[in-house]
């Protein structure tokens, strides 16, 4: 059985937060599309196997969400998976985003 959440937990703040930077289109992207398969599979609330297949469908293959499954498994540290994210800038503490050159290279 998937670890159920309350959207206002921490830990799933901070999911959110890392699969979505912050970006609101992206940040509704998961919960609305989350919320219609809960009730396509008649659950009562979200949880991270939902989450996670909203994450791994829509947003993980966008050009700024190359990183880990930040739904994946009951523990989820934001500092480490920050630490590991090749495009996290220290200094600013934000992740570092593609210039506009870079993004139409690829």
């Amino acid at each position: 059985m998937a670890t159920k959440l309350e959207l206002a937990e921490k830990s799933l703040s901070e999911r959110i937060y890392y699969a979505t930077d912050g970006t609101i289109g992206h940040v509704m992207t998961l919960i609305r599309k989350g919320a219609t398969l809960a009730i396509e599979q008649d659950l009562d609330r979200l949880d991270l196997s939902i989450l996670g297949v909203i994450y791994d469908k829509h947003l993980k293959h966008d050009k700024f969400f190359k990183k880990t499954d930040p739904f994946l498994g009951n523990k989820f540290e934001l500092e480490a998976a920050y630490e590991q994210d090749s495009k996290f800038d220290e200094t600013t503490g934000r992740r570092k985003r593609d210039s506009v050159k870079e993004v139409f290279r690829k």
